[in-house]
């Protein structure tokens, strides 16, 4: 039998999809403890996650404070602790290229 040991106790699952946004947005207000991002397999281009209300940028090989975490096609975030999706922002290279996530909360 297995038994958890965990601290955390999630009483709810959610899931959803963010479209690509070459421009860059905050993500939208959804509650949540925990999230997880995937970026779809077939982008062409990254997808970076960084503070909202942003702007945040992909790397670009110069110091700042606006780079976000970035994805590349099928690649995921690990589990990131924020109580809103909102308190993110995200940027796409390319308009098609879009993400999905898991909440835990």
């Amino acid at each position: 039998m297995l038994v958890s040991t965990s601290p955390w106790k999630f009483t709810e699952v959610a899931s959803g999809e963010l479209p690509g946004n070459a421009s860059g947005a905050t993500m939208p207000v959804i509650a949540c403890a925990m999230v997880r991002f995937r970026a779809d397999g077939s982008n062409s281009g990254k997808i970076a996650i960084g503070a909202a209300p942003g702007p945040v940028t992909l790397p670009d090989g110069n110091q700042d404070t606006s780079t976000g975490l970035v994805l590349g096609a099928g690649a995921d975030s690990d589990w990131i602790f924020v109580d809103r999706l909102d308190r993110l922002a995200y940027i796409t290279t390319g308009a098609g290229d879009k993400m999905t996530y898991l909440i835990l909360r």
